[in-house]
């Protein structure tokens, strides 16, 4: 056992001196779990990104011939690490996204990609390792498709709720204040508002806090008074956008767009409240009259 040990630090001593790595560079990528190994499966060198990243220590696992345990057991069973080194020494290079598992059995996505090392003199002496803990983008991910799977709920609950309003309108049972087209100096007065309100929803939306629901209402009660229709709403809305995409990169802008939406969305469900109301109250008085 103690030649054995002798062996692998020797061939440590030997890869260290002789291989091309760059031990700035590989300590330096601290996002990164780096690992070098031998075709024996010894770790030869393991950095900081790795330590944190699978949660061994150094002298835990360098020097030992345990590079499997950074992959499920049922992959190693199946043959998936002689697969792996197979596809980088016929490549040079190989690369996939799959499980690993850190020191307390936690499973974790990751970007793995594995090239082939070599000494001085271009014989092969083992591989690199390079993982990626994709755990934060996956979640981000789930996060934003569940957001736009609401995003598209909330968007056809907007259209019924114009399609409502225009049935409404069109039928003449609104009160006839809120039919008239709005002068356009006064649809303007509202630009100021709005605009605060759409910046404070979208960062509300973005750092998951309680959406200004109560300006939105307030709004849509306010926009009620000169009849503003849902025309006039999207008019409002795309000029807020128009001003935002003028200082704004193209990703930026496509994303404020879709958490702007939102608000939109609310300010018609609100004011389509707002008009139904008025239109129950008529109709409560002309009930009574009768």
């Amino acid at each position: 056992m103690t030649h054995k040990n002798g062996f692998i630090q020797d061939r440590i001593q030997y890869l260290r001196e002789s291989t091309d790595f760059v031990s700035t560079v590989f300590d330096s990528l601290v996002g990164y779990a780096i690992i070098a190994a031998d075709f024996d499966g010894n770790i030869i060198a393991y950095n900081k990104g790795a330590h944190q990243i699978y949660g061994y220590a150094p002298e835990e696992v360098i020097g030992k011939e345990q590079f499997d345990i950074f992959f499920p057991k049922e992959f190693i069973n199946k043959g998936g690490l002689e697969q792996i080194v197979s596809e980088v020494v016929g490549k040079e290079r190989f690369s996939y996204e799959g499980e690993k598992v850190r020191k307390n059995d936690e499973r974790f996505p990751a970007r793995i990609s594995f090239t082939l090392t070599k000494d001085k003199t271009g014989k092969l002496v083992g591989f690199v390792e390079l993982v990626e803990d994709l755990t934060e983008r996956k979640r981000a991910e789930k996060v934003q498709q569940h957001q736009l799977r609401q995003l598209e709920k909330e968007r056809a609950e907007a259209v019924r709720n114009y399609q409502h309003y225009l049935a409404i309108s069109q039928g003449g049972s609104v009160a006839s204040e809120a039919l008239f087209r709005p002068d356009e100096e006064k649809l303007k007065e509202f630009f100021p508002d709005y605009r605060d309100i759409v910046l404070r929803y979208v960062r509300a939306v973005r750092i998951r806090e309680d959406r200004p629901s109560d300006r939105v209402r307030e709004l849509a009660r306010r926009l009620s008074v000169i009849g503003v229709q849902a025309r006039d709403v999207v008019r409002l809305h795309l000029r807020v956008l128009n001003e935002f995409s003028q200082r704004a990169m193209p990703s930026e802008d496509r994303a404020f767009s879709n958490d702007a939406r939102l608000v939109l969305v609310e300010l018609m469900g609100s004011l389509i409240d707002v008009y139904c109301n008025i239109l129950r109250r008529k109709n409560s008085k002309k009930g009574a009259q009768q």
